[in-house]
């Protein structure tokens, strides 16, 4: 594979990430699929529906993510896939974006907004 054929793969997977990223979004937003949301349920009205939405979509995470690495499918303990420096390149600027995006849906949740 020449430079451009890998340059040319990498923008359409991260084409293709952004646009599943935007679906998710919206459906997330418009499911009201928020951690918060869940915990306040629980807490305040003892409705535990959306908090076992979250532990089942935890486990699921889980479940998967063993059996993928089971199947060999990736290597978490393999330290040389993780980057070492963000130096500008493209991976890189890729992976610090995709996992701050992450954390901040984890932690923070969705924001309603009035219109």
């Amino acid at each position: 594979m020449t430079e451009s054929q890998l340059a040319d793969l990498q923008w359409l997977v991260l084409s293709s990430t952004a646009v599943v990223s935007v679906f998710l979004g919206v459906l997330f937003h418009r499911s009201h699929f928020c951690t918060m949301g869940a915990v306040s349920d629980a807490v305040i009205m003892e409705n535990f529906d959306r908090l076992r939405q979250w532990a089942l979509a935890l486990a699921v995470a889980i479940f998967g993510f063993g059996c993928m690495a089971y199947a060999g499918l990736l290597t978490p303990f393999n330290q040389s896939t993780l980057p070492r420096t963000c130096c500008g390149s493209l991976p890189c600027w890729a992976a610090c974006c995709s996992a701050g995006a992450w954390c901040g849906l984890l932690v923070v949740g969705q924001r309603r907004w009035s219109v």
